[in-house]
C-alpha cells in the first residue's frame, strides 16, 4: 500500500514538473527570440563603421594623401588587429564571466572609438581609432554565439544564426543609405561647430557612433541563460581544456573556420570595393551607388539570410544530412566568385547591378554559426567562437580589401584595373574556400555523432 501511494506520490510530482516545464518553456522561448533580437540591433549598429568605410575612400584619401593600399588598412587591417586577437581571451571571459556585462562595455567602447575616428586629423590616428573600433566589437560576436547557442533549440539555429547575421546585413544597408544621405547634403566643405572645422567623412563617422549609444541599454532587458550542453558539468573550463577540445577537433575546425576566412575574404573585398569600382568605371555619383547598394544589401542579403538557414535548418535535421552546412557554404563560395567575376565585366551599368544583386543573394552565410553549438559544449563555446571569429574576421576584414588594393597597386599598378584586381582574387580565394569546406565534411559528420554523448 504504501508503494502504491509512494507510486501515486512521484506521478503526480512528476506531471506538476512537467507542467512547470510546459509552462515555462513559452515564456523561455519568447525571452531566447527577444534576446536575438536585441542582438541583432547590437549587430546592425557595430556595422555601420565597418561598411561606411567604403563611401568614404575618395574623401580621405584626397585629405590625407594616402594609397589604395593605405587605405584599406584603414578599412581592414586596423580594424582585425584588435577584433582578431582579443577575441581569444575574450573567448575565455565568456565561457566564465556574464556574458551581458561583456556585451556592455564592447559596445561602450567600440561606440566611443567610432566616434574618435571623425574627430582624428591624420592617418596614424585613424588607424588607432580602428584599432579601438575592432577591441570594443571583439566582444559582441563569440558571447552571441553562445547565448544563441543556449537560448535557442538546436533545430532552428541554422534560422537563428542567420538572422543573428542579418544585422550585418541591415547594418551594412543602412551605412550605404546613411553614409549616401550625408554625403549628398552635407557641403563638400565640411561643418565647423564644437570650435573646430570637420570634413565631411569626419562628420560621418561621428554620426555611425550614436545608434549604437541608442541601443546600448537594451542590454540589461534580457536575463542570461543558463548554460546548457555541458561536457563536464561539475567543473569550470579552462583555456587549456578549451584548446584542447579544439585539438582533438582539429580536421573539422581548421577546415571550417580557414574556410569560411577564405569565403570572407571574397566578400568584403567585393563590398570594400564595389562602389570605388562603380565610380571610376562606370562614372556614377557616390551619393546614387550608396543607395542602390543598400537597397541590395537589405532586400537581397536578408532574403539569403532566411533562405540560407532555412536549407541548412531542412537538411541537417529533417533529412540528415549532418555536413550541411559545409555543403551550402562550398555551393555558396564558387557562386560569389563567379558572380563577382561577372559583375566587373559587365559591359553596361544595367547589366553590373544585375551581377551585383546576384552577388548579394550570396552574402546569406551566417547560418554556418550553427555548427559551432552542434558540435561543442557549451563551456567551450566562447574560445572557439571566438578563435571561429579571429581566423575568419582576421583573414575576411584584415585580408580582404589588401588583396585587392595589393593587386591593384603592387600587380597592376593602374587605379583604372580594380575591376583586373577584384578578378584575380576572386579567381585566387573562391576556389579555396570551396576546397576547404568540401574538407570539413567529413570531420564536421564525426563530430555531430560525437556530440550526442554530451548533448544527453
Amino acid at each position: 500500500m504504501l508503494m502504491d501511494i509512494d507510486g501515486k506520490e512521484v506521478a503526480a510530482g512528476r506531471t506538476e514538473t512537467t507542467g512547470r516545464l510546459s509552462q515555462s518553456a513559452p515564456v523561455a522561448a519568447v525571452r531566447g527570440w527577444y534576446m536575438l533580437g536585441v542582438l541583432v540591433l547590437l549587430y546592425l549598429t557595430s556595422q555601420l563603421d565597418r561598411m561606411i568605410v567604403g563611401l568614404l575612400i575618395p574623401m580621405i584619401k584626397a585629405d590625407l594623401h594616402i594609397s589604395d593600399f593605405q587605405i584599406s588598412m584603414v578599412q581592414g587591417l586596423a580594424f582585425a588587429v584588435f577584433f582578431s586577437v582579443l577575441g581569444v581571451p575574450l573567448g575565455y571571459l565568456i565561457d566564465r564571466w556574464s556574458r551581458r556585462m561583456l556585451i556592455l562595455a564592447g559596445v561602450f567602447v567600440w561606440s566611443i572609438a567610432t566616434l574618435c575616428c571623425g574627430l582624428t586629423h591624420g592617418l596614424e590616428y585613424l588607424l588607432l581609432a580602428r584599432l579601438a573600433v575592432g577591441a570594443g566589437e571583439a566582444t559582441l560576436s563569440p558571447a552571441a554565439y553562445s547565448l544563441i547557442g543556449d537560448a535557442i533549440p538546436h533545430r532552428r539555429q541554422g534560422l537563428a544564426f542567420s538572422i543573428f547575421g542579418m544585422g550585418a546585413t541591415i547594418g551594412n544597408g543602412v551605412g550605404f543609405a546613411l553614409g549616401g544621405l550625408m554625403l549628398a547634403t552635407i557641403p563638400r566643405a565640411g561643418l565647423s561647430f564644437l570650435g573646430g572645422h570637420y570634413a565631411t567623412w569626419q562628420i560621418v563617422f561621428m554620426a555611425a557612433a550614436v545608434p549604437s549609444l541608442l541601443v546600448l541599454p537594451l542590454v540589461l532587458t534580457f536575463p542570461e541563460p543558463e548554460r546548457r550542453e555541458r561536457l563536464q558539468p561539475e567543473s569550470r573550463a579552462s583555456l587549456a581544456s578549451a584548446l584542447g577540445y579544439m585539438k582533438n577537433k582539429g580536421k573539422f575546425y581548421a577546415p571550417m573556420f580557414f574556410g569560411y576566412g577564405s569565403l570572407l575574404m571574397c566578400a568584403i573585398g567585393w563590398l570594400s570595393w564595389a562602389p570605388t569600382y562603380a565610380v571610376r568605371h562606370f562614372h556614377r555619383p557616390i551619393a546614387q551607388i550608396s543607395f542602390t547598394f543598400a537597397m541590395f544589401s537589405v532586400v537581397a542579403v536578408c532574403i539569403s539570410m532566411l533562405l540560407i538557414g532555412q536549407i541548412i535548418d531542412y537538411l541537417h535535421h529533417r533529412r540528415g544530412v549532418r555536413d550541411a552546412h559545409m555543403r551550402v557554404l562550398m555551393v555558396i563560395a564558387l557562386l560569389l566568385g563567379s558572380f563577382v567575376i561577372l559583375a566587373v565585366h559587365a559591359s553596361t551599368y544595367s547589366m553590373f547591378l544585375v551581377a551585383v544583386a546576384l552577388t548579394f543573394m550570396c552574402l546569406g552565410v551566417a547560418g554556418i554559426g550553427a555548427a559551432i553549438p552542434l558540435t561543442t559544449p557549451s563551456e567551450f563555446r566562447g574560445v572557439v567562437s571566438s578563435i571561429f571569429l579571429l581566423v575568419s574576421s582576421g583573414l575576411g576584414y584584415g585580408f580582404g580589401p589588401m588583396l585587392v588594393a595589393g593587386c591593384t597597386d603592387l600587380i597592376f599598378r593602374d587605379e583604372a584595373r580594380l575591376g583586373d584586381s577584384l578578378t584575380l582574387s576572386m579567381l585566387i580565394m573562391a576556389p579555396i574556400a570551396a576546397v576547404l569546406f568540401w574538407l570539413a565534411c567529413a570531420p564536421m559528420r564525426k563530430a555531430v555523432a560525437e556530440a550526442a554523448v554530451w548533448r544527453k
